[in-house]
C-alpha cells in the first residue's frame, strides 16, 4: 500500500461553499419539510393504507426529532440517546452526552419544544415501555408489546422516507443537517 499514490483534490473553501450552495435550506425551506411531514407526507401517501396507518401513529415522534434536530443542532446519536428525564420543558433545553463522555446543554427552538409537547401527549400510549426504559424517542411495540430506544438506522430511514417524497434524493442536504452524513 505504501507505493499507491493518492491524489487529493484540495478546494479553497469558496469552492466547497459554492458546491454545496444549493443544497442548503433557508428558513422558509425548513419550515415547508417540516410541514411536509406534518400533513403533506400524509395526503400524499393516503392511498397506501399500510404506510397510511404507519405514518399516523408515528407522525408526532417523526416531526418531533425533526424538529429538535434542526432547531437545536443535536446529531443524531445525540438526539436517539435523550433520556425523557434530561428534558428540561420549561426552559426549553436537554442535557445531552456529547462525544468524549461530557455533558451539555443544548437549547432548542419554540417550534421544537410545541412538537415535542405534541410528541409527549401520545408517548406513553402509542410506545409502551418498560418502566426502566428511559429514552424520549421510542419504536413501536415490537412482538413482546414492548418499545425500545430508537436507533440511529431507524432515524435515517424515516429522514430518508421524507426525503425522498419531499423531491430530495436520500443523499442531500437534510441528511447534512440531520448529521446523518457523520452517523456519530
Amino acid at each position: 500500500m505504501a507505493k499507491v499514490d493518492i491524489h487529493r483534490e484540495k478546494h479553497t473553501d469558496t469552492e466547497k461553499a459554492e458546491r454545496i450552495f444549493s443544497k442548503i435550506l433557508v428558513d422558509d425551506e425548513i419550515e415547508k419539510f417540516r410541514d411536509f411531514v406534518a400533513s403533506d407526507y400524509g395526503r400524499m401517501i393516503k392511498e397506501n393504507k399500510r404506510k397510511y396507518n404507519y405514518y399516523l401513529k408515528n407522525r408526532e415522534r417523526d416531526l418531533a426529532i425533526i424538529s429538535l434536530v434542526l432547531g437545536s443542532g443535536l446529531r443524531v446519536s445525540e438526539t436517539v440517546s435523550i433520556d425523557i428525564d434530561k428534558v428540561d420543558w420549561n426552559n426549553q433545553h436537554v442535557l445531552i452526552r456529547r462525544k468524549g463522555g461530557k455533558y451539555d446543554k443544548m437549547v432548542f427552538s419554540d417550534v421544537a419544544l410545541a412538537d415535542l409537547l405534541e410528541y409527549r401527549k401520545v408517548r406513553d400510549i402509542t410506545y409502551p415501555a418498560a418502566k426502566s426504559e428511559k429514552a424520549l424517542f421510542l419504536s413501536l411495540p415490537s412482538g413482546n408489546g414492548v418499545s425500545a430506544r430508537l436507533t440511529k438506522n431507524s432515524v435515517q430511514k424515516m429522514v430518508d422516507k421524507y426525503a425522498e417524497a419531499f423531491g430530495n434524493s436520500p443523499f442531500c442536504i437534510f441528511k447534512q443537517i440531520l448529521g446523518l452524513s457523520r452517523l456519530t
